[in-house]
């Protein structure tokens, strides 16, 4: 018996798993047992898993359940968790319960998206886009704007020198993801710098120059920087532009990550008209933006064309196959935000359609 996890122990390899999987996917009763196994052989991971539960059942569905339907949806939780890899949340942002074992294994889940960034990607660009520093590095370029990495004491001058150019900035921690820690600052004292300084041997935070939004962008979410994470996958027979989707931010947010609160929609790659009503990863729905009133069904993405040739091209700068790009509008045109190697599949949030299949077939392709 061994363990197979990218992340976190999840699921168990062996002979007698397959068994009970195969059973459990077509008899509930079956699941009992396939759950039960996982208790025994993994207990630790069993126990932390429930309060888990309990807190996303009631965030989904309030506190008006059966004992009876809690202990359905408890089973059937942690049986989609082992068999497909499929997280507490997503089990309701995907409709798991609505869904066949076939239909289940359509979606790319939290679980089972790994594999395809090693079949896309190379390990020795993974810190080029985790590392923010780094990403800026190689694609200042098309950042069009000013970003300062503090490393050491010494670089209180360039933070002076940064301050007086941009009095009011932005912090974000470099290794950062979702969306979180990140704040505007307008502080220039060597305090604040000190905070900045790493308190390990690598750099933690840079200090980026605020984008300037377009206005037809902030109409959505003005306090944010509303963007199109736009995802390419490079093929032999080109770019492949994967399912793009708006980002917006959600009250007075300055953030417009869905982990951190944040509005998802899917917009059409030939047109870019948004084609889907916007969720959130508590799996409330907007057919307007609830702060702006703004229709979101039916929002031009503006100059679109500009932005798709935009995530074409930076897809062909490093030998990545897969990449989620993060572009903002400005009134000079499109700009990049960041890359994402291991961007989430978060098209499947709005539109509840699994895209395994479609990118199986790219990655027969490349």
């Amino acid at each position: 018996m061994k363990y197979v996890a990218p992340i976190a122990r999840w699921k168990i390899d062996s002979d007698e798993e397959r068994k009970l999987a195969e059973k459990a996917d077509s008899d509930f009763a079956a699941r009992r047992d396939y759950v039960a196994f996982y208790k025994k052989n993994d207990p630790v991971y069993y126990e932390k898993g429930l309060p888990l539960i309990e807190k996303t059942i009631y965030e989904f569905l309030g506190g008006e359940l059966t004992e009876q339907e809690k202990e359905w949806l408890t089973i059937d939780m942690i049986y989609s968790l082992h068999r497909f890899g499929c997280m507490f949340k997503e089990y309701f942002i995907f409709q798991f319960y609505k869904l066949s074992t076939i239909g289940r294994e359509e979606f790319i889940t939290d679980k089972k998206r790994y594999p395809f960034y090693t079949a896309f990607n190379t390990q020795e660009n993974h810190e080029l886009f985790t590392n923010k520093s780094e990403t800026y590095k190689v694609f200042a370029k098309y950042y069009k704007r000013d970003i300062l990495t503090i490393e050491k004491d010494s670089d209180f001058d360039k933070f002076q020198m940064f301050v007086k150019k941009h009095p009011k900035y932005m912090v974000k921690p470099l290794w950062g993801s979702l969306g979180q820690g990140i704040q505007i600052v307008d502080h220039n004292s060597y305090e604040f710098f000190s905070g900045l300084l790493p308190k390990k041997e690598k750099p933690e935070y840079i200090c980026e120059e605020l984008i300037v939004q377009d206005t037809k962008m902030g109409v959505l979410h003005p306090a944010s920087i509303n963007t199109v994470r736009v995802p390419t996958v490079v093929c032999k027979d080109g770019v492949h532009i994967f399912h793009p989707v708006l980002r917006i931010g959600i009250n007075n947010s300055i953030v417009d990550n869905g982990g951190s609160g944040g509005i998802l929609a899917n917009v059409d790659t030939d047109t870019g008209i948004v084609y889907t009503a916007g969720f959130d990863e508590s799996g409330n729905r907007y057919v307007t933006h609830p702060n702006s009133r703004v229709p979101i069904v039916g929002f031009q993405i503006p100059r679109w064309n500009e932005a798709k040739s935009l995530a074409i091209e930076l897809a062909q700068i490093t030998d990545n196959r897969y990449t989620g790009w993060d572009l903002a509008l400005t009134d000079s045109g499109w700009v990049m935000v960041e890359g994402n190697d291991c961007g989430e599949f978060i098209m499947q949030i709005a539109d509840k359609v699994g895209r395994k299949k479609e990118l199986d077939a790219l990655i027969s392709n490349i």
